[in-house]
């Protein structure tokens, strides 16, 4: 699968219903100069897991592992 920015993993992710999406926009969103941030992602997976620091998030750490433990089981 060719590599995709972040919008266009999120635009994915909400067309299949991800409860999560607006969660990470406003994360990403509130940390722009996130310093782990890359152009383009191999997955939503990648995406997840280097957009933005979970620890400064509201959700929190382990929110954002539960999110990204199940889009790894879903080979996402």
């Amino acid at each position: 699968m060719q590599n995709k920015t972040a919008t266009e993993w999120l635009e994915i992710a909400r067309k299949y219903g991800a409860d999560w999406v607006d969660k990470a926009v406003a994360n990403i969103a509130a940390q722009p100069d996130y310093e782990d941030r890359e152009d383009n992602y191999s997955s939503v997976n990648a995406m997840i897991s280097l957009e933005f620091d979970w620890e400064e998030t509201v959700e929190g750490h382990d929110y954002w592992w539960g999110v990204y433990w199940n889009l790894s089981k879903a080979g996402k």
